[in-house]
């Protein structure tokens, strides 16, 4: 990656909106700029963009602030390691890859919420509720690629 400026500024514009923008239809901008991170700029730089991306999301969201310590470089180390075995500049490779650590995101997020409060998990409800977050998400994901690699790295 040519800077990693852009895509911290991306970041941070990213969890602005997601703290204000309420809309069921927002993608998960935080988790697409790690995934790219974790693709473009290889496992350090994905689980450092992953550590900085948990630490500044759990500041708007203290329930899960530990877990988002832990899941989001996790993220950022997996997507590196499955993009070196798929063709990662691939479009579609890049929204499966997204939605795939979406899925784990939630699911992790769900499962620490419920063991916290001594619920049992509900993660297929959970999942059920999210669609359009994760319809949202898979879409952008390619767009929001295709931009951060003009400014951070050719993508492809």
């Amino acid at each position: 990656m040519r800077t990693r400026v852009p895509l911290y500024i991306f970041l941070a514009l990213s969890l602005s909106f997601q703290a204000h923008i309420r809309n069921p239809w927002f993608p998960d901008l935080v988790l697409i700029a790690v995934v790219f991170a974790g693709i473009v700029g290889g496992k350090i730089e994905g689980m450092v963009t992953g550590l900085a991306a948990g630490l500044l999301r759990g500041c708007f969201s203290p329930e899960t602030f530990y877990a988002d310590l832990f899941i989001f470089p996790a993220v950022g180390f997996a997507s590196s390691v499955l993009a070196g075995k798929l063709f990662r500049f691939n479009p579609l490779v890049q929204m499966l890859l997204t939605v795939l650590m979406l899925f784990i995101v939630v699911t992790v997020h769900t499962s620490y919420i419920h063991s916290a409060s001594g619920e049992g998990a509900a993660i297929a409800s959970v999942l059920g509720k999210s669609w359009r977050v994760v319809v949202a998400t898979a879409f952008a994901s390619p767009i929001v690629f295709g931009v951060l690699g003009v400014f951070c790295g050719d993508p492809g």
